[in-house]
Order: structure tokens, then C-alpha cells, then sequence
């Protein structure tokens, strides 16, 4: 899992702050990201 800064959806780019799934997809309030172009992965130290 991961952050998702940057979303790609519907041929659009899109800059969201959500948390994406294993497959980089992330649940919007206005739709789905259908990919995520940008992720930061949550390091656990």
C-alpha cells in the first residue's frame, strides 16, 4: 500500500491524496482511479 499523489483517470491527471491498493487503484468520492502514476510507499522502520 501506498499514497497515491498523483491519479490517472479516464485520460485525465488528477492530484489526489488518497490511499492506493495493491493494484495502485484508489476509491474517489467523485469515481475510481484507475491508476496511480505517482505512489509513496509507506515505509514501516
Amino acid at each position: 500500500m501506498g499514497l497515491c499523489t498523483e491519479c490517472r483517470r479516464t485520460g485525465a491527471v488528477e492530484l489526489v491524496g488518497l490511499v492506493c491498493d495493491r493494484f495502485g487503484a484508489s476509491a474517489q468520492p467523485t469515481g475510481v482511479c484507475t491508476e496511480c502514476r505517482i505512489r509513496q510507499t509507506a515505509l514501516h522502520t
